[in-house]
């Protein structure tokens, strides 16, 4: 009998060891999680979360489960021939995250705390994957975990070397910093500075040009955002943001320099 307790009370002690030791490791099945829910009018989009796709096919209204809490960043693909791209750092908590596409006057942004209660979609959180074999799989805290010598070299598709725009909400007070400027030039001026220290994305850089009164004010922007650009592979979508064909042909010449 004496010897059935033993094993018994050994038995408790490795379990409360085990827990332990989780915790002071870092266990992945220890971080907390949430959920997030994007949703639009009628337009079906792409959702990426952490630069990572998340749902196969496009659609109206997604919801992602099993998300760590914290930071991330929301970046939504319409699904039209623009395939125009918002995006903006969000932080995800326990409580209800929702947000809702807006379009006002056909600029787009996340609007929070508006969002179908009954999502087309629903999937689990897709996580990178780091240099892993084939049906391998490793959770992303555990990778943060390691010992930096232990890590992997991030490739060029890993959240490592990811270059995100700029948030959503700094990107507003920029462009409302340049709206108050009286003249074209001092509008033009303000933009450039804005790009001295931020990345853009194709949607943010249509919504400074709009601020712009004249085409070549606009053409001289894109040319000098171009090498802050984050999506230089749809950098073509700007021809939209001019008025008349000499500006669109002057466009054309220039992404064709950049090849």
């Amino acid at each position: 009998m004496r010897k059935y307790l033993n094993f018994c009370l050994l038995i408790a002690l490795l379990s409360v060891f085990s827990v332990v030791s989780a915790q002071r490791n870092g266990n992945p099945s220890h971080t907390p999680r949430t959920a997030v829910t994007v949703s639009s009018g009628n337009q079906p989009f792409w959702l990426f979360i952490d630069d990572i796709q998340q749902n196969d096919n496009p659609a109206t209204s997604i919801r992602v489960e099993a998300i760590p809490e914290g930071q991330h960043y929301l970046r939504v693909e319409l699904d039209n021939p623009d395939h125009l791209t918002i995006g903006q750092y969000v932080t995800l908590q326990r409580n209800r995250n929702a947000y809702w596409i807006e379009n006002q006057r056909n600029l787009f942004g996340l609007s929070p705390d508006r969002a179908a209660s009954n999502p087309e979609i629903v999937v689990f959180f897709k996580y990178a994957q780091y240099n892993q074999p084939h049906n391998s799989y490793e959770h992303p805290d555990s990778y943060n975990n390691r010992p930096p010598q232990n890590r992997p070299e991030p490739t060029p598709t890993s959240p490592a070397s990811t270059v995100f725009a700029m948030p959503d909400n700094n990107f507003q007070q920029a462009v409302d910093l340049i709206k108050k400027e009286s003249f074209e030039n001092g509008r033009l001026s303000i933009a450039k500075q804005v790009l001295d220290n931020n990345m853009l994305n194709i949607s943010q850089i249509k919504q400074i040009c709009a601020v712009f009164d004249f085409d070549r004010t606009r053409l001289e922007f894109v040319q000098n955002a171009y090498s802050k650009c984050t999506e230089k592979e749809n950098y073509y979508l700007l021809n939209s943001v001019f008025e008349f064909n000499n500006s669109k042909t002057e466009f054309d010449k220039f992404l064709k320099s950049q090849k």
